[in-house]
């Protein structure tokens, strides 16, 4: 059995994304959440608005790592300037983390600013055009 017939029959890859891994276009670990599927692993995406535009991912990174594991952080830039939005993602690897986090930082002073952090909402679909 070839390697790629293995990880097709014992992966995780969706059905509907079988054509893509039948072409070698393969995940080194399985995709987070699809459209309409329900968010099925541990990690809790946190909003953080109200930032200082100075404010970057690392230093978000290490500001939430205080808490517990960081999967990712994220400051969310403006697409013509690249300059920051003033507000960013930070996914937490377990839930507790996540609920100590907002407990911690909602409202906490950063250089100045009192950032607003909460638990993160889907994202709403928007009609092209």
């Amino acid at each position: 059995m070839n390697a790629l017939v293995f990880f097709l029959k014992f992966s995780t890859v969706p059905s509907s994304q079988v054509s893509l891994a039948e072409k070698g276009i393969v995940w080194l670990r399985q995709p987070r959440l699809f459209r309409g599927e329900r968010n099925t692993y541990m990690a809790k995406k946190l909003f953080v608005g109200s930032l200082p535009f100075t404010t970057t991912s690392e230093e978000l990174n290490k500001l939430f790592s205080e808490v517990g594991e960081v999967e990712s952080a994220n400051v969310i830039t403006d697409r013509m300037s690249g300059r920051s939005r003033g507000f960013g993602f930070v996914e937490m690897a377990k839930d507790e983390d996540a609920t100590k986090a907002v407990e911690k930082f909602n409202g906490f002073d950063m250089n100045g600013r009192n950032i607003v952090v909460n638990e993160a909402r889907p994202r709403e679909e928007r009609p092209n055009g």
